[in-house]
């Protein structure tokens, strides 16, 4: 069921019906090889982990991520001078994976590129999987499962990161049970490995489970949007040129903290607008009914029914004038209206604008996420000139209600001079 906008409202913090088994329903999460959005739905755990502990380390991770975007960037764009040509949507897919991975896994298992190749894999497959599974009657699909290719390929990946990751859990397990023997504080609150067995006391979950699920959402809508900005900036040569200006003038020492990514306005603004043209769908605010309701306007609606809110008027000129084009100063200038200046920030939700949802069960990461993005388009723009030739329309495609980035896009891009003193 589709509701209009003015339902966000209504629904944004209503109870009975929930975001995570809406994901734990339309992703298999009762399935083999779909076993991560079991955790996300059961256990709360991942929810707690982001709210307690990742949000209040936003300062701490803020340099890691940095060194860890430099270093991915380095490997998969290169440092070549040269002008060559990659396919964009896996470049930016394996750069973000093993950038969140930093914040998920610590420093040394986020550059392996087993684990990093897993993730990856395991994303495109779940999609195809999930997609092949839906058009079997729901009674049906714990056979179909164990038959179809896709879900035996999705099985087996699961496996292979279930062998690469199960040692590096073990082993940090055991030096957080050697600290605490010796009297030590066996928190060592680095990355999610802790963060996850501190939040959990006690309650029983799926440790590499939950790390893919991690990766996933982690990874997934935060490579298409970077994807989409380095689109959209591909079509502006000037409004690159003004924030690399902006980027220059407020990061001098190349290194970044709260207050300096706070400062990149016009960073923040043209990321919000290239999120309000292609949020991840024509869908937001998903979520499945725990009973049957009625809401205003006489809408019944039965126990089990998939809810969402049309996303159509995030490009209406009715409620962002001129709504159809792409205005990286939209946000930038709404900042200077007193009555709309909290609303503009990148991180805030409102009915008008669901890029990271709304209300109670709006995306509790959107901060680190914020974080991370303009880290890494910080370094991109800095470190390299780029242009993609493709027409601008072929950059992304609709898959039912579903927004994702063409895999056939390339970007051509080569590594700035450094010595030139404008470029990193």
């Amino acid at each position: 069921m589709i509701l209009g906008p003015k339902y966000a409202n209504i629904i944004r913090n209503d109870t009975r019906m929930s975001f995570r088994w809406w994901i734990f329903d339309e992703l298999h999460g009762n399935l083999p090889g779909f076993e991560p959005f079991k955790e996300l739905a059961h256990t709360g755990i991942i929810n707690d982990m982001i709210k307690t502990k990742m949000s209040h380390s936003l300062d701490a991770l803020t340099e890691p991520v940095a060194s860890e975007t430099v270093a991915s960037l380095k490997t998969i764009f290169t440092e070549e001078q040269e002008w060559h040509t990659l396919k964009l949507k896996q470049a930016i897919a394996a750069i973000v994976a093993q950038v969140t991975g930093r914040a998920f896994l610590g420093h040394d298992f986020c550059r392996e590129p087993a684990w990093r190749d897993d993730i990856v894999r395991w994303s495109y497959q779940m999609i195809t999987a999930a997609r092949e599974l839906h058009t079997w009657p729901k009674f049906l699909r714990p056979i179909v499962v164990w038959i179809l290719p896709s879900c035996k390929k999705l099985r087996e990946t699961v496996d292979v990161a279930r062998r690469n990751l199960e040692p590096v859990i073990k082993e940090r397990h055991a030096t957080i049970a050697a600290r605490k023997e010796k009297g030590e504080s066996g928190e060592t609150g680095s990355c999610a490995l802790d963060w996850l067995e501190e939040v959990a006391q006690g309650r029983q979950y799926d440790p590499i489970a939950m790390q893919i699920c991690l990766a996933f959402v982690g990874m997934d809508t935060t490579a298409d949007l970077v994807f989409h900005v380095i689109s959209d900036l591909s079509q502006d040569q000037k409004l690159i040129n003004a924030l690399r200006e902006e980027i220059k003038s407020t990061m001098e020492g190349k290194t970044f903290t709260k207050q300096e990514l706070q400062n990149l306005k016009l960073l923040d603004s043209v990321i919000k607008e290239s999120q309000r043209l292609r949020p991840t769908g024509k869908v937001s605010m998903h979520r499945i009914a725990n009973e049957t309701l009625k809401l205003p306007g006489d809408i019944h609606v039965r126990k089990g029914t998939y809810l969402g809110i049309s996303t159509t008027h995030m490009m209406d000129s009715s409620v962002w004038p001129d709504g159809e084009h792409f205005d990286g100063y939209r946000f930038l200038k709404l900042r200077q209206n007193p009555e709309k200046a909290n609303t503009a920030l990148l991180v805030s939700t409102s009915p008008d604008h669901l890029g990271f949802g709304y209300g109670k069960m709006a995306c509790p990461g959107r901060f680190f996420v914020a974080n991370e993005l303009k880290i890494i388009l910080c370094h991109f723009l800095m470190m390299y000139d780029f242009q993609i030739t493709e027409p601008y329309e072929k950059h992304s495609g609709l898959y039912g209600y579903m927004t994702s980035p063409s895999s056939d896009t390339e970007i051509t891009l080569r590594r700035r001079d450094a010595s030139s003193g404008d470029a990193w």
